[in-house]
């Protein structure tokens, strides 16, 4: 049993030893871009996604609320149908997706109450 919890631990570090070389090299424009993104929003994150993109925005909305960033999980059709009335100026909207559906979604809605939307 210890040797499998050391495994576990082991195999951690490594992911997040790849994701600060990831972070600190090809994505880190990207990255900071986020970071800034986040930091200059004025009001709420709205955090969006569809499947298994939706739980993993429905947890991180989640937990910017709990560590002291205003945010709210929004269902992307549930949007569509009368809910993105509580989006408003000042918010900043963060769509999860997969990679190969970026095209057939990105024109799905676009908020026009000022909420950036990446």
């Amino acid at each position: 049993m210890k040797n499998i919890g050391e495994n576990v631990v082991r195999i951690e570090a490594e992911a997040l030893r790849s994701l600060a070389d990831r972070i600190g090299g090809p994505m880190a424009a990207a990255f900071q871009q986020a970071v800034d993104l986040l930091f200059c929003c004025a009001g709420r994150v709205v955090v969006t996604g569809m499947g298994k993109s939706g739980l993993i925005a429905r947890k991180i909305a989640a937990t910017f609320s709990s560590t002291g960033t205003p945010a709210l999980y929004l269902h992307p059709v549930e949007a569509l149908h009368g809910d993105l009335g509580m989006v408003v100026r000042g918010m900043w909207c963060w769509r999860f997706r997969r990679p190969e559906r970026r095209r057939k979604s990105s024109h799905c809605w676009r908020p026009s109450s000022g909420c950036e939307c990446r």
